[in-house]
């Protein structure tokens, strides 16, 4: 009997200028595209972490 097991993805993630430069509408827009994207995959966000504040190279951790 196969047993379904979760797929743990994580992700890694850097924000361009291009999105701070859009408007809070705008940007409410685009992640709300993401979120969907991600709904259809089936994928379940257990945690995202902003990393801004200590680390140059990414802006945010998740999986």
């Amino acid at each position: 009997m196969a047993e379904n097991k979760p797929i743990i993805r994580v992700y890694f993630a850097k924000i361009r200028e291009a999105y701070y430069d859009l408007s809070e509408e705008k940007k409410a827009q685009f992640m709300q595209r993401d979120r969907e994207q991600m709904d259809e995959c089936g994928m379940k966000l257990i945690l995202t972490i902003d990393c801004r504040w200590s680390n140059e190279e990414w802006d945010y951790i998740g999986g």
